[in-house]
């Protein structure tokens, strides 16, 4: 601007277009979940804002379920390879003591119950009679062992009270 036009610096608000901008990401992120095979459901597109369950999940993304189970099968073998040449190498370069098998490689299910979802079930079996502590604890947490499980189960009885033997004691009928 050249000094001697008396001209000022002219004052311009450029319009944020966060409502295009926000359905062309939209738009885009479908686009490729559609083209991967998924179902738009399954990166939180198509959704009403309620939060829903894995069964409906499992349910309403049919689509995106058989993709992933796909998707394992072929990564499965692969993998497998791939994690026995490290265990060969690492037995052949750092002179492991280990003997080399080639491992099983599994995909989990791949979709996992909320807390709340598991916690509202629990309940629901312990109110109906329907399910030991023990196997509370072994819901609760599937990858503990039979040990880590019958340890909890013995602080969860001594806690509530539930170990202590019957005062009464049984009464001759």
């Amino acid at each position: 601007m050249p000094p001697n036009e008396g001209v000022g610096i002219t004052l311009n608000q450029f319009d944020i277009r966060v409502e295009e901008h926000s359905r062309t990401a939209e738009a885009i992120m479908r686009q490729a979940a559609q083209a991967a095979d998924y179902s738009p459901q399954s990166f939180g597109l198509d959704d009403e804002g309620q939060p829903v369950t894995a069964t409906e999940v499992d349910s309403r993304d049919p689509r995106s379920m058989v993709t992933r189970r796909k998707k394992a099968g072929y990564w499965r073998h692969p993998i497998a390879d791939m994690l026995h040449v490290m265990l060969l190498l690492d037995a052949q370069l750092f002179e492991s003591r280990i003997t080399p098998d080639r491992p099983r490689v599994e995909f989990g299910d791949g979709i996992a119950e909320s807390a709340e979802q598991t916690a509202i079930t629990l309940d629901l079996l312990n109110r109906a009679g329907a399910v030991s502590t023990a196997t509370k604890v072994k819901i609760l947490n599937p990858s503990w062992d039979d040990t880590a499980v019958q340890a909890e189960v013995a602080a969860i009885l001594a806690e509530t009270g539930a170990a202590a033997p019957d005062p009464v004691g049984s009464f001759p009928t």
